[in-house]
């Protein structure tokens, strides 16, 4: 799952949509969203995180939803960014 931000989503739906990209990745963002991607929401992110791997695009506050920053850790993976667990010494 990529939680993706108003600026990525178009771009990245774009290429899974036209090119055949990735049928497997769900892109989520408010303002379009692969097929059969589920919507975002805490209980969402949880359930998500126990059974797949979950990025960000940026996170920083406008590109990422507050409770994701407030919650969760981020770990840089290419140019994404894997949501974690947050650690006790963050």
């Amino acid at each position: 799952v990529i939680l993706a931000d108003t600026t990525t989503a178009p771009p990245l739906l774009y290429v899974q949509q036209t090119q055949d990209r990735r049928s497997d990745v769900k892109i989520v963002s408010d303002i379009g969203s692969s097929a059969g991607a589920p919507a975002c929401s805490e209980v969402d992110l949880a359930s998500w995180l126990s059974k797949n791997a979950v990025y960000v695009v940026t996170p920083q506050e406008g590109y990422c939803p507050a409770f994701i920053l407030e919650k969760y850790g981020f770990e840089q993976d290419g140019i994404l960014y894997h949501v974690i667990e947050k650690s006790t010494d963050q």
